[in-house]
């Protein structure tokens, strides 16, 4: 009889062995040569990794867009997030019982499905890059993007937050939590609709709604006014958008916590919808992630023009907030999911051992010492088995910390734009120089990206100009020597 309760406990030792190390992350490289200011290599690996493929491909495709953006490559950056968009949408509406179906492992064995501010900001880049991009003359596909950032924000904080009839009438999270909405968009599509007379009601509208997103912000509230008077710019001015992609967004680190009422009640409706009881465990040292920040993300970008310092780009949306706070709300969704993974597999090791003792019991000639072991192994991988869990560190990790803003009114004509990073009010890394033309009917759009406070600042604009004595090369804009 024991011989038979050995075969019988072969699928628990199957289901134990499963449970693999996380594979090291391939893209630590690429974020370490981006940090690092060398764009260039950045751009290669990530590149060689997307090409390589595998189910997190759309995660790799999101950093790959920075990396392309960097090294002024609009169009690439452009096709990689597309993709990841649709791979992220084509995720979403994954039910409560199908995310537990990584009970064997952890949520690592299911493809990621994105938090609500990745879903967001993807939209807000593709707009960002869409501006960059040379040959778009009126920026139709930008304000279609930019216009779907709140949209999409406010549908998956929608379904985050609405009750659910699997979870008893519960919801995921709870509808009162403080999410931060991105106010980015909106700012995004009145910088384009302002400079049309027939479309200034649009701009007015969508400054609005920015300043509603941000109350607090002095900038959005003096072009609010300057839009509810009716004044584009200056007469014979004209005007250029500096759009600051200032740092590195949150990443995430493995942490260890203890289930919360909230949670364990959550994880308990979970169970009971599988037909499960739940057994006496320990609900400390749960494996979930939690959102680190950087330490060196500049402040702000210096911006001048022909020599002059003329403002500092402002916050529009904070990412990392954005972040930091949805994080927050959805902490006990995670830590049930934790809490359930651990019930299930305490249950399915308790449950072996069950068989192999009841095994013991029937043997009626004593010889009972290959069920003992048995016993004791699979006590032993059952405990394997939980140690092995690891929690889900997968993110858009070189997001921009901020998306900031500077509107310059100048004179039509070719000038200097020179972009510092500053940290504590003063510049902190080297400044890089462009050409831009200025035209007096319609506004011009410089992208800089401002990894870090010590790195070169990539300038990206389809208004930059070759004059005479000047290289100014689109793809490749040399880091100035001087400070602003």
């Amino acid at each position: 009889m024991p011989r038979r309760s050995s075969q019988r406990a072969v699928p628990f030792a199957a289901a134990a062995l499963l449970a693999a190390c996380a594979a090291s992350d391939p893209m630590q490289p690429v974020r370490d040569a981006y940090s690092a200011g060398d764009y260039p290599q950045a751009q290669q690996l990530a590149e060689a990794v997307v090409a390589e493929g595998g189910g997190d491909v759309h995660v790799w495709q999101l950093e790959q867009g920075m990396c392309e953006l960097a090294v002024q490559r609009p169009d690439p950056a452009l096709t990689a997030w597309r993709a990841a968009r649709d791979r992220l949408d084509s995720l979403q509406g994954r039910d409560t019982l199908e995310s537990v179906a990584s009970w064997l492992t952890d949520e690592t064995a299911l493809d990621y499905e994105g938090a609500a501010y990745e879903h967001t900001m993807v939209r807000a880049m593709l707009a960002v890059a869409e501006l960059a991009a040379p040959d778009r003359m009126f920026g139709d596909d930008a304000i279609a993007y930019a216009n779907q950032v709140g949209e999409v924000q406010s549908r998956l904080i929608d379904e985050l937050t609405k009750m659910r009839d699997e979870l008893g009438g519960k919801s995921l999270v709870p509808p009162d939590a403080p999410f931060k909405f991105v106010a980015f968009g909106s700012l995004i599509v009145a910088m384009i609709r302002e400079a049309d007379p027939t479309t200034v009601d649009e701009a007015r509208f969508q400054i609005g709604r920015a300043l509603e997103l941000e109350p607090g912000n002095d900038w959005l509230q003096q072009e609010a006014e300057r839009l509810r008077s009716g004044r584009f710019a200056a007469p014979g001015k004209g005007v250029v958008n500096v759009l600051g992609m200032v740092g590195r967004g949150p990443f995430k680190v493995a942490d260890q916590v203890e289930a919360t009422r909230q949670a364990f009640q959550l994880a308990e409706i979970i169970i009971a919808i599988q037909n499960r009881t739940v057994p006496q465990i320990s609900i400390r040292g749960l494996p979930i992630d939690r959102l680190s920040f950087h330490q060196d993300n500049p402040d702000a970008l210096r911006v001048s023009i022909d020599g002059q310092v003329v403002g500092d780009t402002v916050t529009v949306t904070d990412v990392e907030e954005v972040a930091r706070r949805e994080h927050e709300a959805t902490k006990d969704a995670r830590v049930a999911r934790a809490l359930v993974r651990r019930i299930i597999k305490v249950a399915t090791t308790e449950a072996s051992r069950a068989v192999v003792r009841q095994a013991r019991n029937e043997d009626q000639k004593g010889r009972n010492t290959e069920g003992e072991l048995l016993d004791v192994g699979i006590a032993v991988l059952g405990s394997l088995w939980q140690a092995t869990e690891v929690a889900d560190l997968r993110c858009w990790s070189l997001l921009p910390a901020r998306c900031q803003a500077l509107r310059v009114e100048l004179d039509p004509g070719v000038h200097t734009l020179t972009v510092a990073p500053l940290r504590g009010g003063r510049p902190s890394g080297p400044a890089t120089t462009m050409q831009v033309r200025v035209n007096g009917n319609r506004p011009s759009y410089v992208v800089a990206l401002a990894p870090t406070d010590h790195t070169p600042v990539p300038l990206l604009s389809r208004a930059a100009v070759e004059a005479a004595g000047i290289d100014a090369d689109l793809h490749r804009p040399e880091p100035s020597q001087e400070s602003p």
